[in-house]
């Protein structure tokens, strides 16, 4: 979902047209399908489609060609550095990354949830998003 914000947002915003996100996971299967209730929601409430998206493993090629790896929990950040720890300074939170005083830093996976735990990720990842949008956008 964070991959589909940014980039739909990135392609309409002027000095971002050619950044983009590309999602990755510690404990995805490569090449699965996102999620219906995350198709759904994506759909329904931002007219976005995901239907397409398929899963990859995150890796030390992806991580040393990226500019910033934003993680949704200080889990997956944590471990990330552990795997890679050259690359620690480039490793963040989203909510952290783009507010250094959020209390809470992790967004929840909502994987195995119903409609409603994808919606309201969906929507803590929007906010996020648009912040981190708007701070690169400066």
């Amino acid at each position: 979902m964070a991959e589909a914000f940014f980039n739909t947002a990135a392609i309409l915003t002027e000095g971002l047209e050619d950044w983009f996100a590309s999602s990755a996971g510690i404990y995805a299967y490569e090449g699965t399908k996102a999620s219906r209730p995350a198709v759904k929601v994506m759909d329904a409430d931002y007219g976005i489609d995901i239907s397409q998206h398929t899963s990859r493993m995150v890796s030390e090629e992806l991580i040393a060609a990226t500019e910033i790896v934003l993680c949704m929990t200080p889990e997956h950040r944590d471990i990330i550095v552990s795997l890679y720890p050259e690359y620690f300074d480039k490793v963040h939170t989203l909510k952290r990354y783009v507010d250094k005083h959020v209390k809470s830093e992790g967004i929840t996976d909502p994987y195995g949830s119903y409609d409603e735990a994808y919606s309201e990720c969906a929507k803590e990842i929007k906010e996020n998003t648009d912040k981190l949008i708007l701070m690169l956008a400066r």
